[in-house]
């Protein structure tokens, strides 16, 4: 079972699930039903609950009914960002073993991605032929954009490209490996 199989089991869950990870666009109540498996009166409940805490917006056009998710409050980009992290813990582990870094930047790590954003990770590691291939092999809905560093490749391009350092440092830190674990 995946960790975002165990994170989103419920209608409320699964129907908030389909509406940020497609934030950029709305759904009739019947495609919701559609897309999430949940009862039609499942679907109807969650969706009045999550209109009322204000989590989702619904938009009338003639006399259908279009549902989007409120990107527009903070705890949805908290929510995008902890779906997303859910969803790359497998990498992250398969990654550990050739790795002294992993970071997450950019829009998913700031929860502002769309279904069009890729995924921007950049891994330190001395084997970036390994780390490159757990990352071609890892199977994802979105296109994961890498860069892998040697640590001597990260020391002497820090001052090369400081614009893209600042955005990898603002990112999320997956792994990190203890000093100890590095002399072993």
């Amino acid at each position: 079972m995946e960790t975002s199989d165990i994170l989103v089991s419920t209608n409320h869950q699964k129907t908030l699930l389909l509406l940020i990870e497609n934030s950029d666009r709305s759904f009739t109540e019947k495609e919701i039903v559609e897309s999430t498996g949940a009862s039609k009166s499942g679907v109807n409940a969650a969706l009045r609950d999550l209109e009322r805490n204000g989590l989702a917006l619904r938009e009338k056009r003639g006399r259908m009914s279009f549902l989007s998710v409120n990107d527009s409050i903070p705890l949805i980009r908290e929510l995008k960002k902890v779906l997303s992290l859910a969803a790359l813990l497998p990498l992250v582990q398969k990654l550990k073993a050739v790795s002294q870094r992993i970071i997450l930047f950019g829009s998913v790590a700031q929860g502002t991605d769309t279904s069009e954003s890729d995924i921007d990770i950049f891994v330190l590691s001395s084997d970036k032929d390994k780390a490159a291939q757990r990352i071609r092999a890892f199977k994802t809905t979105k296109e994961i954009k890498s860069v892998i560093l040697t640590p001597v490749e990260y020391a002497t391009s820090q001052n090369k490209d400081k614009v893209f350092y600042e955005q990898v440092n603002k990112g999320i830190v997956l792994y990190e490996k203890e000093i100890d674990e590095q002399r072993l």
